[in-house]
């Protein structure tokens, strides 16, 4: 491996090792947070209701030459923030599995707030019910907008898309080539994800030790009662825009080589121990573990030399966006909560960006002022877990021929010579259905 490409992998882990940091400092406080986020213990159970919501402004830049071109980057920014801006993602998440992960039945309800609204009924939901490493008993329903089921004769006037993953591996045929039963041995992929975790955790956690980022990120801990009336933590998270870089400093300095090293080897040995688990199900698996497998070796005999190299080039890198504003004044404020039993039971807070293009454009010796000044986004998130490793109710979806279409007639049906979508149709429809598919969903006529 030339030495660039070892620097690119190399600086993939330790980036993905910085992430992994991200929430961690040096008070007691943040120690004890993120020994909460590293926390391992099974969930074979729980209910969540989450919710996403984003914000857009783009500032133009009142310094560019007037010109075509920004004249339609301002119109093409003002409707995006006109629909775009207020977007929200709603999801509620039922999760119900034995304790020997034996079976398990799963229900997702997903609702979006988009084009201002205009748009209606987008719920999707998803349901699951398996039995652990049975492809044959591994079934999926799907709940469709009808914005989509509109769109194709096939499955116009159905509600629901029916999956079975033993049948659809059966009409693939020797293509697939591939035992996935072990793949979804449920109770093998928490066992195995337990253990794995485990040395990546420790090594985190000592890692996190070394870092002294000059700032106190866990800003106070209150303490909660749930409705159980069992005693639990709230840790207010607070990272500015200076603070996320001295973050990111320090976990690059801070951290010895040793531990870097330990680090890097910990996750790459999670990661190919994880593979190796399931490799005899498909060649790709194969062909994965051997690439990392050659991975791991290259760094081994490098990892000196290279380090040092990330190290004063990621350095540098954050002298040159020092000045760069990235983070906006609310920066990244959340409160985490953790019940009586260290479970991580609640997130919610916001991710404030405040992207100062026209200085990024300078950095990288831009000629004329750029039609941006500033793009600022923010992600307002809240998630909110209960019942965890109790008895959780899921009602599967009433499943008739006339409301459903399974995946095999699905595809069945567009292979056929009259299908909707064979050569005919592309080549001479006047998407005259297609127009009288569209018109059918509320709302969206009104565009």
């Amino acid at each position: 491996m030339s030495k660039s490409a070892f620097i690119r992998v190399a600086a993939l882990v330790i980036a993905i090792s910085m992430c992994m940091t991200l929430l961690t400092g040096c008070t007691e406080n943040e120690m004890s947070l993120i020994k909460a986020l590293l926390e391992t213990k099974p969930i074979y159970s729980y209910e969540a209701a989450s919710s996403l919501e984003f914000s857009l402004n783009v500032v133009p830049n009142k310094k560019a030459p007037d010109s075509y071109s920004k004249d339609f980057m301002e119109t093409l920014f003002r409707v995006l923030g006109a629909y775009l801006d207020g977007a929200k993602l709603d999801m509620s998440v039922k999760v119900g599995a034995d304790k020997d992960y034996e079976s398990i039945k799963e229900e997702i309800i997903i609702t979006p707030t988009i084009f201002g609204g205009l748009m209606k009924d987008l719920s999707v939901g998803m349901w699951l019910d398996a039995k652990s490493g049975d492809v044959d008993d591994f079934n999926m329903y799907f709940k469709m907008p009808r914005v989509v089921s509109a769109l194709s004769k096939e499955t116009a006037g159905k509600d629901y898309l029916t999956m079975n993953l033993g049948s659809i591996l059966e009409f693939a045929g020797d293509d697939v080539g591939a035992d996935f039963s072990g793949i979804f041995d449920f109770k093998k992929l928490t066992e195995n994800s337990a253990g794995l975790m485990k040395p990546v955790s420790d090594v985190i956690i000592k890692a996190a030790s070394q870092m002294k980022p000059d700032e106190i990120y866990v800003r106070g801990v209150r303490k909660v009662v749930d409705e159980y009336g069992k005693m639990g933590r709230v840790y207010m998270l607070k990272i500015s825009d200076s603070g996320f870089k001295k973050l990111l400093r320090s976990a690059i300095n801070d951290i010895d080589k040793e531990t870097a090293k330990e680090l890097l080897f910990a996750v790459l040995d999670a990661s190919i121990e994880s593979i190796e688990n399931f490799s005899t199900a498909s060649d790709i698996y194969e062909e994965m573990l051997s690439e990392m497998e050659i991975v791991k070796v290259v760094l081994e005999d490098e990892f000196d030399q290279g380090y040092d190299d990330i190290v004063s080039g990621i350095n540098e890198f954050l002298d040159t966006v020092k000045r760069v504003k990235i983070l906006g004044p609310k920066g990244i404020t959340v409160d985490i909560g953790v019940d009586y039993n260290g479970y991580i039971t609640m997130w919610d807070g916001i991710v404030d960006f405040a992207i100062d293009v026209e200085r990024i454009d300078q950095l990288m010796g831009g000629d004329y002022p750029p039609d941006i000044s500033r793009v600022d986004f923010s992600i307002k998130f809240y998630q909110k877990m209960s019942k965890i490793n109790q008895t959780v109710n899921i009602e599967m979806p009433e499943i008739t021929k006339e409301n459903s279409i399974s995946f095999d007639d699905l595809m069945i049906s567009l292979m056929e010579p009259n299908s909707y979508y064979n050569d005919d149709f592309i080549n001479n429809s006047d998407f005259g259905d297609w127009n009288e598919a569209w018109d059918s969903v509320e709302g969206f006529s009104e565009f």
